[in-house]
């Protein structure tokens, strides 16, 4: 045979071979495709590259979709002095230039980007590069639980009304606060025509409200199986009241009221009152003890139990089933574990906050980050924390649990714990790169 062609064969040999034990090993340690948890199929660890930031941009808005599987940020181009401009990159693709981008979001089910876009004076939403109606003015769109719905106000002259997948809604003189139903079955929203406001349901008009009565009308509400909407309303007279209505009943009237929410079996509802200088809690008719303020209100997912955050005297405790807990400089960030069992939240005292749960508490750190998170089995319980570090290194972002750090460092967002409770699942930013990462939880 001759040696040129004996040299071809054996390098095709090589590269066969090799090119089939590398898949073997690339497939072991980074073959995952992203869900809704974070991973599918998932086997062993992985850390999957989504995107590299081109040096030259200016960005900023991170957000990684729910699943993990895209990644999309803003970017400003220009100068300040002639004016900047903006424009979105999903993934690693470009899209158009705008005037201005706001609110970038990813539908739950991940498979659309939706902003609102700004270009001569005129504003629309933008889904995936497809551009919607332009108007005078637009909210922020916000998708359906269920993802098949886009929905946003939108102005235009004198007159507004709410956008659903495209479809114009009634005109009134203003509309706001649209809500979907955690079904996505129905939309919710407040209007006001002439002088009267009032609550609308799909194209159902609520009760009228007369502002030239000091009547008002705000924040609906659905309840977990979507089959109730409750909303908040009152009147000036010679003072401020406020109250809760569900269905057609109207709960008693307080000073203020504030974040109503129904028990996730949807036959309760508790609220946040205010009378005089105190606040306190509401459950069906109920009223608990009273404190100087009152916040993060929390259901068990059971119904059975309820959790808030109290400030007495300039100290702030969690207070779990009318138990008063410890107190903190401040308190915050409520969440009970799937079995409705544990309580965590995050604490600030002497200038470092950590995890509570329970009477326990986790280690210090400069920064603790939104809610903590259990896992499925309710066993762990994650979360975002910061350490400053000295001058000479930049500050970082990593995920806790169990009180074991990761190795990566800049993350954005809260982790998602896969359905087993084995692997925890987070998008991070380093070195203009961004990746979404699996680790494996011992």
């Amino acid at each position: 045979m001759n040696r040129k062609y004996f040299l071809i064969i054996i390098i095709l040999v090589v590269i066969i071979v090799g090119g089939i034990l590398g898949y073997q090993w690339l497939t072991k340690q980074r073959a995952i495709t992203p869900t809704s948890f974070g991973v599918i199929n998932l086997t062993t660890v992985a850390e999957t590259k989504l995107a590299t930031i081109p040096e030259e941009y200016n960005y900023l808005d991170i957000t990684f979709s729910p699943d993990g599987n895209r990644v999309v940020y803003k970017v400003l181009e220009g100068d300040v002095k002639v004016g900047l401009k903006n424009f979105v990159v999903i993934g690693e693709k470009k899209g158009k230039t705008y005037d201005g981008v706001y609110g970038l979001i990813f539908s739950p089910d991940s498979q659309k980007v939706a902003y609102r876009a700004e270009q001569g004076g005129k504003q629309f939403v933008v889904i995936e590069e497809i551009e919607g109606k332009k108007y005078d003015w637009v909210g922020y769109p916000i998708f359906s639980p269920d993802s098949k719905k886009i929905g946003y106000t939108a102005h235009e002259s004198e007159k507004q009304f709410i956008v659903i997948n495209g479809e114009e809604g009634k005109v009134y003189d203003r509309v706001d606060e649209l809500v979907f139903s955690p079904d996505g079955q129905k939309i919710a929203y407040w209007a006001r025509q002439g002088n009267k406001s009032f609550i609308v349901v799909g194209e159902e008009e609520g009760k009228e409200y007369d502002e030239l009565k000091g009547e008002f009308v705000y924040h609906p509400f659905f309840s977990p199986d979507s089959k109730k909407v409750g909303y908040i309303a009152g009147k000036i007279d010679y003072q401020r009241k406020e109250f809760i209505v569900t269905g057609n009943e109207e709960g008693k009237r307080y000073d203020e009221v504030t974040s109503p929410i129904f028990s996730p079996d949807s036959q309760k509802v508790a609220y946040i009152a205010k009378e005089g200088e105190k606040q306190f809690v509401v459950v069906g008719e109920r009223e608990l003890k009273k404190h100087d303020e009152v916040s993060d209100l929390v259901w068990s997912p059971d119904s059975q139990r309820i959790a808030y955050g109290a400030k007495e005297g300039g100290k702030e405790f969690v207070v779990i089933d009318e138990i008063e807990g410890k107190k903190y400089s401040e308190v915050g960030g409520l969440s009970f574990s799937p079995d409705s069992q544990k309580v965590a939240y995050w604490a600030r005292h002497w200038g470092k906050e950590f995890i509570v749960i329970g009477d326990e508490e986790g280690k210090k750190y400069d920064y603790v980050e939104g809610t903590p998170i259990f896992s499925p089995d309710s066993q762990k319980v994650g979360y975002v924390a910061r350490q400053e570090g000295d001058a000479t290194e930049v500050r970082r972002w990593f995920v806790v649990v169990d009180g074991k750090e990761s190795k990566y460092h800049n993350v954005i967002g809260d982790p998602i714990f896969s359905p087993d409770s084995k692997y925890i699942s987070y998008g991070v930013h380093s070195k203009r790169e961004l990746r979404w990462i699996v680790d494996e939880l011992k």
